[in-house]
């Protein structure tokens, strides 16, 4: 049986003040965001989207992690895609959209004269109606269902946790990655232009922040897939495309963009489903005897399917589209309609992002919601099915290393290597660099004074780590006549391992060539060949050689 509810989320949006820096500087610049009348000094953290796998069509988009300065309690993420500001910032209790953003002094002048007041968006706008659907088919009434998947590319390891105490061991406050495949179809490209791209990331990460906050569960995206959506049938009709979802991914004809089919598989779609009835979201999620355990979890299953169509205009339509997304999402964890739902009742019908009726003030998830997390999870009998681990790993290059060094001479450089993970796992790392330009090459690498193994001619080099956790890295090179560069990567063996904070995984290192601290180049050539370093000869024919070569509905509707 399905169940149609309805839900609003009315939008409490941060006014926030104009500003006229170029997307090159303002990151250097102290941003103001405008909340509750008052300008708060703005934090942003560059965030690294390169797991995404994509390259922004826009060189100026960026992405960030915010909070406010003087609250370090307030999570955010912000991104500045086609010349505006856009982003969700948890705050005090609440959940506030970001659509501009200001450069220190022009807020300060501005505060002096104008009194900015949270806004919010008109009372009769609602995100539409979402009910979902607890019965995917007569196939999935049973936890034996999802043995009608085919794995792909899975080594179960029958992992089985208990959420309460497994989560007070956290990396960077993760416990948990959800594998999350996102789908988007022509549609959707349509929907956002040439920036279609940039915006998908931005839902994702809108998404990832609100149940990192919440939960400590982080995603790891195992596939953006653009234009796959298309090949879901069922046009405008919301139902029927679940239904055809669940139909390819049952029958493998998914397997071109679904790497894990038991990984969590919502498609983001820029049809218009309202225009067929009043969904605009919909999604899978179990059934309950008695809450909050469900019968059998839809995690894991194969089944924690669901879809959401783009919704609202201008730069806010990625937040928005993200609140259905999550809150579709939240029904494959088993999460129920706040004070509707049997079991569900005791919480506010109308103040969390389960609620069929959410305000302005809706911030997170309820009290209900974090009552059926536990349970959901705790009954998963193999957890590594669809999810990861989080770790962090950094590299990082020692302050002291050279920046310019004469061609054809001798230079050491050292690097710090720092690796957290659970308590309860094993990190192993692989730590590998190459040089990527001129004819240098590697004389020793060595890891906490073992060596490691070089190749490619002594252009690169690999180190394994066992049990990681602090090391140290030195590497002994030759120049040659060109700028020396060099990147250098560290990556877990673990393919269950995901890195939290990617964005000092991997450096790349450049020593430029000092021609003028040479003297004169003939008599150095040969000196450095008589002392032994390497010969001098072959190495200037080697450069002169590179040279030469060289089930939820919601329903929309429009304000009033």
């Amino acid at each position: 049986m399905k169940n149609h509810n309805s839900f609003s989320f009315l939008r409490l949006c941060c006014t926030l003040l104009m500003w006229a820096t170029s997307a090159l500087t303002f990151a250097q610049s102290t941003l103001y965001l405008d909340v509750a009348g008052q300008p708060m000094a703005l934090e942003l953290t560059p965030r690294n989207i390169d797991r995404y796998g994509i390259q922004p069509a826009d060189s100026s988009t960026r992405f960030y992690g915010v909070h406010l300065r003087d609250f370090p309690e307030s999570k955010g993420r912000a991104a500045y895609i086609d010349g505006q500001w856009q982003g969700l910032l948890l705050h005090d209790g609440q959940l506030h959209l970001i659509s501009a953003l200001s450069p220190e002094g022009e807020a300060k002048s501005a505060a002096a004269t104008n009194r900015f007041v949270a806004q919010t968006l008109n009372q009769d706008l609602s995100l539409g109606q979402c009910g979902f659907t607890p019965q995917v088919s007569a196939a999935t009434q049973s936890p034996a269902a999802s043995q009608t998947i085919t794995p792909r590319n899975f080594t179960p390891r029958a992992l089985q946790i208990d959420y309460d105490t497994y989560c007070d061991d956290t990396v960077e406050g993760v416990c948990l990655v959800g594998q999350l495949t996102l789908v988007f179809d022509s549609q959707f490209e349509s929907d956002f232009g040439s920036s279609y791209q940039s915006q998908a990331i931005a839902i994702t990460e809108y998404v990832d922040l609100l149940y990192q906050q919440e939960f400590k569960i982080a995603f790891n995206k195992l596939r953006m897939a653009f234009g796959s959506g298309d090949q879901f049938g069922g046009g405008n009709d919301i139902e029927a495309v679940l239904d055809d979802m669940e139909a390819q991914r049952v029958a493998g004809d998914t397997a071109s963009f679904d790497p894990n089919v038991f990984s969590i598989l919502h498609f983001i779609s820029g049809r218009n489903y309202a225009d067929a009835g009043p969904a605009i979201g919909i999604a899978f999620g179990p059934t309950y005897a008695s809450f909050p355990t469900p019968d059998f979890p839809l995690l894991c299953s194969g089944y924690a399917m669901g879809t959401s169509q783009v919704f609202g205009s201008g730069s806010n339509r990625t937040a928005l589209t993200s609140i259905i997304v999550a809150h579709e999402i939240g029904h494959n964890f088993g999460f129920l309609h706040d004070g509707v739902d049997p079991g569900v009742t005791s919480c506010s019908s109308s103040a969390f992002i389960m609620a069929a009726e959410l305000n302005p003030s809706a911030s997170g998830f309820s009290s209900c919601s974090h009552d059926a997390l536990a349970p959901n999870l705790n009954a998963i009998n193999n957890i590594e099915t669809c999810f990861d681990f989080p770790i962090n790993a950094s590299l990082v290059v020692d302050s002291g290393n050279p920046a310019f060094a004469e061609p054809g001479s001798i230079v050491n450089t050292r690097y710090d290597i720092t690796a957290i993970a659970r308590s309860d796992r094993t990190l192993n790392l692989r730590l590998t660099g190459t040089i990527t330009s001129s004819a240098a090459t590697l004389i020793s690498a060595r890891l906490d004074s073992t060596p490691c193994t070089l190749n490619s001619g002594n252009t690169q080099y690999t180190c394994n780590i066992t049990n990681a956790s602090v090391h140290s890295l030195e590497l002994e090179l030759q120049t040659a006549l060109s700028n020396l560069s060099i990147r250098h990567q560290v990556a877990s063996t673990n393919g269950d391992d995901f890195d939290v904070d990617s964005a000092d995984n991997q450096v790349v290192e450049t020593i430029s060539v000092d021609f003028d601290g040479a003297g004169n180049d003939s008599e150095n050539l040969a000196s450095l060949d008589n002392k032994g370093s390497g010969g001098a000869l072959l190495w200037l024919s080697l450069n002169l050689m590179v040279l030469l070569v060289a089930r939820r509905h919601c329903r929309a509707r429009s304000p009033s």
